[in-house]
């Protein structure tokens, strides 16, 4: 849940502001998509869904994701240095980043099949953007809501095992997709 609500904001950020063309606003999104990562480290796949369609959507992309990664990095880098100064680091790396790599370790042991079926619509979303900038088709704006779908599922099923709770990281990009 508190993974959700840094997302959301975020992606409210970047909706809500993009048209004033300020480049804090792709800071503030990034530093929310950084705070959710620290939440949940499935948290990443929401930032490259949103750093993916800038690349496509916008001009002069690669400011504004080097922007966003920065504000992304922020709260890491930020609760990095806090850890180092109070000497509590490695219980830092091992509690936010080694464990998950356990955790996914003592999963259910899917067939190979699930990883390829777990990507898929990331496949689907981003080969369709690639296409259309290749034919110079304009890329819609609400496509932004179909590729944040795609990732979150990818981060919502990441872990192979079947919690229903896991999914709710997908709502507020299925929400605002239908929509």
């Amino acid at each position: 849940m508190f993974l959700i609500t840094f997302t959301t904001l975020a992606f409210w950020f970047y909706v809500r502001f993009r048209k004033e063309k300020l480049l804090k606003v792709y800071f503030l999104a990034g530093v929310a998509l950084g705070i959710g990562f620290m939440y949940k480290q499935v948290g990443a796949l929401d930032a490259a869904a949103l750093g993916f369609f800038i690349l496509f959507f916008e001009k002069k992309p690669f400011k504004k994701d080097f922007i966003l990664t920065a504000g992304f990095f922020l709260p890491p880098a930020i609760i990095s240095i806090s850890t180092i100064a109070n000497h509590t680091f490695q219980e830092f790396i091992f509690a936010s980043f080694t464990y998950y790599r356990i955790y996914l370790q003592e999963g259910p042991g899917l067939p190979a099949i699930y990883g390829v079926l777990k990507v898929l619509p990331i496949l689907i979303t981003t080969s369709y953007l690639l296409y259309l900038k290749k034919k110079s088709h304009p890329i819609k704006f609400e496509l932004l809501f179909v590729i944040w779908l795609s990732f979150s599922l990818l981060g919502s099923l990441f872990s192979g095992r079947p919690y229903g709770h896991y999914l709710v990281q997908i709502f507020p990009a299925l929400s605002l997709a239908l929509a």
